[in-house]
């Protein structure tokens, strides 16, 4: 892991950094029931990248953040069950909306049970930002594990 000159959140070095992050989260949650989310983010246009620290200083600093793919961010957010998470993914939101022409749409997953592997929370808080993408963009989604998804009540328009 790395740290970066900044007050926010750990920013991963390399996505294996953040893998590692991830599934220490998910024994940790295993072993002691504690709860963490994964929001997922990714501008709709490669110009508009996000800047590390500019998103990491929005987050606190337990908090892990990095590139999972290019132009594709994820959010470890420790002591944080689905509907902080997605608190914390509408504040992210409301930070871009109008910095960025092009739209940002967040997806959230949380760790739910002895069940759910880094890979499965990954790919919830994935396919919970495509949902969020093919329905108009510049919104939340959060995906439980039993499949319920809920959208954020509002939409940010720039």
């Amino acid at each position: 892991m790395s740290q970066a000159d900044h007050t926010g959140s750990i920013i991963a070095g390399s996505r294996q950094d953040l893998e590692a992050r991830l599934r220490g989260e998910v024994n940790r949650g295993f072993r002691y029931f504690r709860e963490f989310s994964v929001i997922c983010l990714r501008p709709e246009a490669a110009e508009a990248a996000v800047d590390l620290v500019e998103l990491a200083n929005l987050l606190r600093p337990s908090d892990t953040i990095g590139e999972v793919e290019p132009g594709e961010y994820c959010i470890v957010a420790v002591e944080s069950p689905l509907d902080l998470a997605r608190r914390i993914a509408e504040r992210i939101l409301y930070h871009y909306v109008g910095r960025s022409p092009a739209p940002l749409s967040l997806g959230v997953a949380g760790f739910e049970s002895a069940e759910d592997t880094a890979e499965t929370i990954l790919g919830r808080a994935r396919t919970a930002q495509a949902f969020a993408l093919a329905h108009g963009g510049n919104q939340v989604a959060a995906l439980s594990r039993k499949g319920t998804i809920t959208v954020s009540d509002f939409r940010l328009t720039p």
